[in-house]
């Protein structure tokens, strides 16, 4: 799960995503998509984590929360279309 979820901040930070979402957002997306790759279950870490005053957030805020994480996403997989940087040459 590390290893995913730091190659997602690696590409995290060839992309868009540290300009238009807080490094919060950007290191929970990296950590949900990690665990959703390996199967864990998280929504129920989730619903704590995003709840208010000890109680779980409810469904339709975990679920907001998920569309959110998923914009960051968004803008992360767009960079992983990108060539490497060594791969770019000088045009002139």
């Amino acid at each position: 799960v590390e290893a995913s979820a730091r190659q997602f901040l690696n590409l995290a930070l060839c992309s868009d995503a540290p300009l238009l979402h807080s490094p919060q957002q950007i290191a929970l997306a990296a950590i949900v998509r990690a665990a959703d790759a390996a199967g864990a279950d998280i929504d129920a870490w989730l619903a704590r984590a995003a709840g208010e005053k000890g109680e779980p957030a409810s469904e339709a805020a975990l679920g907001q929360l998920r569309q959110r994480l998923g914009v960051v996403g968004t803008a992360v997989d767009a960079a992983a279309g990108m060539p490497p940087v060594g791969a770019i040459k000088d045009i002139n």
